[in-house]
């Protein structure tokens, strides 16, 4: 149960404004035009933007190592925790 919830909390907010924007769209609030300016602002602006500033602040500490295997790569914490 924990697991959904989690995995709701995660992707509620995505499907919530997909439908917001569907919503504006149809009763006229967002136009084509509107829609390519701000499409084309999100990709070459506010996201490179959002990934560079969480990267920032990721711990230097923690370090991801991966462990290849036969059947899949394994990723490791600190070399000890098994994910």
């Amino acid at each position: 149960m924990e697991n959904i919830i989690f995995s709701l909390n995660s992707t509620m907010p995505v499907f919530l404004m997909m439908m917001l924007g569907l919503l504006f769209r149809r009763i006229g609030i967002v136009d084509e035009d509107f829609a390519n300016k701000i499409s084309k602002f999100v990709f070459t602006i506010a996201l490179p933007f959002v990934l560079f500033k969480d990267l920032a602040v990721i711990d230097s500490k923690l370090t991801l190592r991966f462990k290849a295997s036969k059947r899949r790569p394994n990723l490791y914490i600190n070399s000890h925790e098994k994910i």
